[in-house]
Parts: structure tokens; C-alpha cells; sequence
């Protein structure tokens, strides 16, 4: 059994060898997925439809053969509250969609996996990923799953060396892959030295002044290792380092591992900002991923307080994860004044030379609010701030809001540089994230239509805010079709080459959808497509979606490489935000 971390959704990779093996995945609290065989299987959801099979509803399917990999099948089973997809070879094998009638299987994520083996003899192999970016490529690394957030990161040649910027993150990870012949490269790590691999079986790690500071001005260790091991044509290096130690992975095995100490100098005590490469004895190119494992939050404590810089953004958001008994605990805005929160249902809002300035030369608004509700055993708040108002989320309601105007000084007109925290009544660690909302929303209107490219990305995503009366508006796919909201219960998807070809020489498909919900006086769309289907949600809500197959041409096999907006029906601003690798962490 395995814990699950899946904020984004749930991603499962099973290893199982070439011939049929019949073997389940028990996915607590919601259900299961049984494969029979290479071409059968059935999707199990507890409490749902007419509850005549242990409780729940049982869906039996066929699906295409898999293929081998080898001596192996990889399968991988990607599921959320929307739907379950199950892939092989970069193929779909089969797609189920979840409605309302679906119950634990449309609104429950799983906590844990665990599994069955019916087939005598068969060992398999599961890894869960637990990335951030689990919408990116997977790379099967043996007994660790690897979430890269879009595409390759950056091809790398002797002619054209990459330079990459580095997320600031307690442990690096990098990943390249080379081919299966021995290639002579480096990674430059800005601030820190070098990983430098001669062969597939030796190499160095070099230390800027480090040790007796005898090889330009650091210390270099040489270091030999096993034999990598090729998947296809290909070698797939997982490099993980942080001021503790560097270790090479490849197939899941460990080649190498380095420690390091107080005489390793920058390697022990400096993240690397930036990578380069360099590559000495291949002509072709290399790839390099920089991975964002998305393990923002820090942790803070009544012993221990978090202090944590904020991107300087028109709207800070901050992200706390508390046990769900409630805790009492203060984030200090620097600069600005403080939000205190005292149970599930009390706080107060404190802003510096506020008002009558009569509590500590500043004014403390107490407020109450509706009770959080636990995701699991946490409650995960939601806390934006702005010079105009202060919003409290949790589960996707809003617990409390606070305007500010002239007489709340600091809150009014000051944006955070810092945040600090303090805990009273808990022992124990909660988690803060201060979120970078990059704020890449274009507008776009009746007369001015937005243009954006879009990342070469295998999930599109695109965040619309419109206002709550609902507007009529167009999303061109370049390259694909498009996705037209007619108002709030209505629009239309429409795939280029696709079926009859009766509508401007592709199909288009009416539907309509549950109303959208308000937050504020904004509606705020998130339209997801891939080559396997569109989804569009709201409020957390799945409104809309549509499995694409081969007859629907280019939407089940393109991705757009451009959007374009158009609107009909209003004369203000819309917003459109295109999300890229590093936006997946607050969407």
C-alpha cells in the first residue's frame, strides 16, 4: 500500500510482464480498477448508480492490447473526480468519464492504493507520483516516478549548450537523457561547480572552494560507477542534489551517491540558480529536464517560525495546511499588519496606523466566520490579500472577506515583503506556501482580441475570468478547433477535419452544462484539453466533458500552439490566462 499525494490527481504506473496478468488496484475510499487481462478489465465506484454490485456500480470494458517494452508492460492509470484513463505506449487504452451518478468515484480522491494479484508467480511494480506537476511527461525511473512539467526542458548539443533557470527548491533534480553510447557532458551548476560524466561509467563532482582548493580553486572527486542500463535506444539519468549529497540514478538503481560536509564549501551550503550544459564527443542532441517537484510549503510550529519572502504581486496569496482540530495561529504581514486566525470560526485582521490607532498604533477588526471544512485529516485555508481586501477560502466558499479604504492605512497601501508566522495551542508543524500568481492574465474584449501561445504541453490549460452574468465567447485552438461558451449552461466544441465534416469542414458538438458558480463578482473557467478530451470546470466543479476518438481528427491528435479570443455579447475586459510548468502549482 501506498500513500497518496495527489492534489492534482491521482497517477499510477504499473510495471507487469508481457503475458496476462490479472491483478487490482484497491483505491480507498473510492473504488477500484481491475485489469483481467491485456485487452479487459472493469472501473468499480462505491455508492454509485444502482448500488447492485458490493454496494457500488461496476463498469466492465475491453480495450486494445497492450504493448511490450521489452520483457514488460508500463501501463499508466491516470485518475481524478472527472474521469480514469489508462495508457500503454503513449496510447489511450480506454477512457471513462464520472458524473454526479458515479458518487465516490466523481467527488472522492483517493488516500491510499492498495493492491491484488490473482495470477500466480507475477511480480509487478507500482510507483505513485506525488509531483506538482503531475499533468507533465512521466519518466519511469525504476521505483521512482519523475513528473516533468511540460516537455524536455531543453535540448542540449557540442553546438548549442542550454541554460536553464533554476527553481529555488531544497532539493534539484535533473534529468537527462542521452543516447545509448558512451557521451562525454556536463552540467554547470551556477553557484555550486560541475557533475561531469566521462562514460557510462565514471565520472566527477567538482566543489567550488571546496577542500584544499588545489583544482581551480575548489576540489574535484572522481568517482566510478555501475554501468548505466538503456530503456530502447535511449539512457535516462536522474540526478538528485541538494547541500546534503548528489546521487545519479538510472533504471531505478542507484549508480553513485556523494555526501557532502563543512569542506565541500559552496556544495553544501549553496542552491544552484541556473544550469548549463557542455557536451565534448556527440553530435546530436541530449535533453535536459530541470524538474519543479513543487514542495513549496514550509513548515512552522510553536517552537519553530517560518519567515518566508513574498513575490512582489498585486495580490499575495498564502496557502496554510492545519490539522483538522483547528489551531491558533498568526501570519505577520511585514510592513503591513497581521491576519490571526483563533479557531475554525474566529480571527481578527490587524492593520498598522489604522483607524483610531488605539491597539498598538494600528486597528484589530475581529470577525467570525462559517466552519472550515477537513480535506482528509487537514484543512487547507486560502488566504488572498490585496490593498483593496482580504479573502479567507477553504473548500472553495469564502469564509470572510474585508474591504479596505483610506482609513486602514498600511492594508490599503502597502504590499508584503515577508511573511512570519506563530503558533500557540499546537505541537506539532502546519505548512505555509506563499504563492507566485505571476499574474500572466491577458485581457481580452468585444474589440480587442487576445493572442497567446500556447506551451507545448501534453494537458492545455486555460483559466478564464469573466463576469457573473456569463458572456459569449470563443477560445480558437490554432491548429485544433475551437471551445465557445454560448452563456453560463450552453456552448459548443468544435474539432477540425472531424466526422461528416459538415460544419466548416469539421464537427461541431452542442452541449449544454450545470450553471457556473460566482466567486465574488467574477466566474472563473478552467478549461483542461489534451488529445484524449476537453474538461471544463468551475469552482471546483466539472461543468463540461468531451472524450476525443480518431474520428474527431485534429482534436485527438494536435495541440494547439496558439490561442486566440473572440466575444459578442460584452463591452469590458475578460481574462485569459494560458498556464505553463510553473503555473500548475496554484491551479
Amino acid at each position: 500500500s501506498s500513500g497518496i499525494n495527489a492534489e492534482y490527481g491521482e497517477r499510477y504506473l504499473v510495471t507487469l510482464p508481457c503475458g496476462n496478468v490479472w491483478f487490482k488496484l484497491f483505491l480507498i475510499g473510492v473504488g477500484h480498477i481491475e485489469l483481467f487481462s491485456q485487452t479487459s478489465g472493469n472501473i468499480f465506484c462505491k455508492e454509485a448508480g444502482a448500488q447492485n454490485w458490493y454496494g457500488g456500480e461496476r463498469t466492465d470494458f475491453t480495450m486494445d492490447g497492450m504493448t511490450c517494452d521489452g520483457d514488460d508492460i508500463y501501463l499508466l492509470i491516470e485518475r481524478s473526480t472527472s474521469g480514469v484513463t489508462i495508457k500503454n505506449a503513449g496510447n489511450v487504452l480506454y477512457t471513462q468519464s464520472f458524473g454526479e451518478n458515479d458518487a465516490r468515484c466523481s467527488d472522492t480522491q483517493a488516500a491510499q492504493v492498495k493492491t491484488q494479484v490473482w495470477t500466480d508467480g507475477a511480480e509487478l511494480e507500482l510507483s505513485v507520483s506525488t509531483g506538482s506537476c503531475w499533468m507533465g511527461s512521466l519518466l519511469n525511473l525504476g521505483n521512482t516516478v519523475a513528473s516533468v512539467c511540460g516537455a524536455w526542458t531543453s535540448p542540449f548539443s557540442l553546438s548549442a549548450p542550454a541554460n536553464v533557470e533554476y527553481p529555488m527548491q531544497a532539493v534539484e533534480r535533473y534529468v537527462v537523457e542521452l543516447p545509448c553510447d558512451d557521451v562525454w557532458f556536463k552540467l554547470f551548476l551556477i553557484g555550486v561547480g560541475h557533475i561531469e560524466l566521462f562514460s557510462r561509467t565514471r565520472g566527477n563532482i567538482f566543489c567550488k572552494e571546496a577542500g584544499a582548493q588545489n583544482w581551480y580553486g575548489g576540489q574535484k572527486t572522481d568517482f566510478t560507477m555501475p554501468g548505466m542500463t538503456c530503456d530502447g535506444d535511449n539512457i535516462i539519468l536522474s540526478i538528485e542534489r541538494s547541500t546534503s549529497a548528489v546521487t545519479i540514478k538510472n533504471a531505478g538503481n542507484v549508480l553513485y551517491t556523494q555526501n557532502f560536509g563543512e569542506n565541500d564549501a559552496r556544495c553544501s551550503d549553496t542552491i544552484a540558480t541556473q544550469v548549463k550544459t557542455q557536451v565534448w564527443n556527440y553530435e546530436n542532441d541530449l535533453q535536459l529536464a530541470v524538474l519543479d517537484n513543487g514542495d513549496d510549503s514550509v513548515p512552522f510550529s510553536l517552537a519553530e517560525r517560518a519567515q518566508v519572502p513574498v513575490p512582489d504581486r498585486a495580490i499575495e496569496q498564502y496557502v496554510v495546511k492545519l490539522p483538522c482540530d483547528g489551531v491558533w495561529f498568526k501570519l505577520f504581514l511585514v510592513g503591513v499588519g497581521h491576519i490571526e486566525i483563533f479557531s475554525k470560526t474566529s480571527g481578527n485582521i490587524f492593520c498598522k496606523e489604522a483607524g483610531a490607532q488605539n491597539w498598538y498604533g494600528g486597528e484589530r477588526t475581529d470577525f467570525t466566520m462559517d466552519g472550515m471544512t477537513c480535506d482528509g485529516d487537514n484543512i487547507i485555508l486560502s488566504i488572498e490579500r490585496s490593498t483593496s481586501a482580504v479573502t479567507i477560502k477553504n473548500a472553495g466558499n469564502v469564509l470572510y472577506t474585508q474591504n479596505f479604504g483610506e482609513n486602514d492605512a498600511r492594508c490599503s497601501d502597502t504590499i508584503a515583503t515577508q511573511v512570519k508566522t506563530q503558533v500557540w495551542n499546537y505541537e506539532n508543524d502546519l505548512q505555509l506556501a506563499v504563492l507566485d500568481n505571476g499574474d500572466d492574465s491577458v485581457p481580452f474584449s468585444l474589440a480587442e482580441r487576445a493572442q497567446v501561445p500556447v506551451p507545448d504541453r501534453a494537458i492545455e490549460q486555460y483559466v478564464v475570468k469573466l463576469p457573473c452574468d456569463g458572456v459569449w465567447f470563443k477560445l480558437f485552438l490554432v491548429g485544433v478547433g475551437h471551445i465557445e461558451i454560448f452563456s453560463k449552461t450552453s456552448g459548443n466544441i468544435f474539432c477540425k477535419e472531424a466526422g461528416a465534416q459538415n460544419w466548416y469542414g469539421g464537427q461541431k458538438t452542442d452541449f449544454t452544462m450545470d450553471g457556473m458558480t460566482c466567486d465574488g463578482d467574477d466566474i472563473y473557467l478552467l478549461i483542461e484539453r489534451s488529445t484524449s478530451g476537453v474538461t471544463i470546470k468551475n469552482a471546483g466543479n466539472v461543468l463540461y466533458t468531451q472524450s476525443f476518438g480518431e474520428n474527431d481528427a485534429r482534436c485527438s491528435d494536435t495541440r494547439s500552439t496558439e490561442v486566440t479570443t473572440q466575444v459578442w455579447n460584452y463591452e469590458g475586459n475578460l481574462y485569459l490566462t494560458v498556464l505553463n510548468e510553473n503555473s500548475s502549482c496554484w491551479n
